[in-house]
């Protein structure tokens, strides 16, 4: 990559930037695939283009700039799963064997990402379009999880938040989320309306809730997979 293009990616502003490879892939593979998410209250809106060379980046200077690649909507579902091990072994060794079994079902959707946060929970994945992020997945349960996020479903004991909003409105989504029906497709009508460092007003259907935000100090625990090992509170992965 070069000095260019590594100074335009780390100078966008309001934009999170994650690489992207397909699972088990070479580092010589010419094509590149760029995909850009809008995240909204309800999920995302997602476009795709392809690129021949990561230089065309180069002259953009701005995230409008990127409209002048030739985006189209993507519409299917993505699975973006980390599998860093600079930050943490555990992304590695069991965010890839989360996306080879995936990648036998979804060839096109399934994709290794650097860090996403929270590798505590490792496998740790990004879910496009919905916007949701998942954690603690084994091969088999990323696979259930993902079918029931394909019909509209949420495996809500995997469900870490949803991507760009705050922790503590992460969680008051989630509460709200909890009072669903996991197998009822209307969970898709809960989202966030609108928040404030107090407060969230969480939308469910018609239905409007406000939920009190309160932050408070907790013991230091972990903060990652291999910390949770050398406690005794995780296995190693194989």
């Amino acid at each position: 990559m070069s000095t260019d293009v590594r100074r335009y990616l780390t100078s966008l502003t309001g934009t999170r930037v994650q690489l992207i490879r397909r699972p088990g892939a070479g580092r010589d593979n010419p094509s590149i695939t760029l995909f850009h998410a809008l995240l909204g209250p309800r999920g995302a809106t997602v476009r795709r283009a392809q690129l021949h060379s990561l230089e065309e980046l180069g002259d953009f200077r701005t995230p409008e700039d990127l409209d002048r690649i030739g985006f189209e909507p993507w519409a299917e579902p993505l699975w973006f799963v980390c599998t860093n091990g600079r930050r943490d072994m555990c992304c590695a060794v069991k965010g890839r064997a989360v996306t080879s079994a995936l990648a036998r079902e979804w060839p096109e959707g399934t994709w290794e990402t650097t860090h996403l946060g929270g590798h505590r929970w490792a496998a740790t994945l990004l879910a496009l379009p919905s916007g949701l992020m998942l954690g603690r997945l084994t091969p088999d349960l990323a696979t259930e999880v993902c079918r029931l996020l394909e019909k509209g479903m949420v495996h809500l004991e995997n469900l870490r938040g949803r991507a760009g909003l705050r922790q503590t409105v992460q969680a008051a989504e989630a509460e709200v989320l909890a009072r669903q029906d996991a197998t009822d497709p209307s969970w898709a009508e809960v989202y966030v309306e609108s928040a404030t460092p107090e407060q969230a007003t969480v939308r469910n259907g018609p239905e409007r809730v406000t939920v009190t935000l309160h932050e408070r100090p907790v013991a230091q625990g972990p903060t990652s997979c291999r910390d949770l090992i050398e406690h005794g509170q995780a296995t190693a992965p194989a």
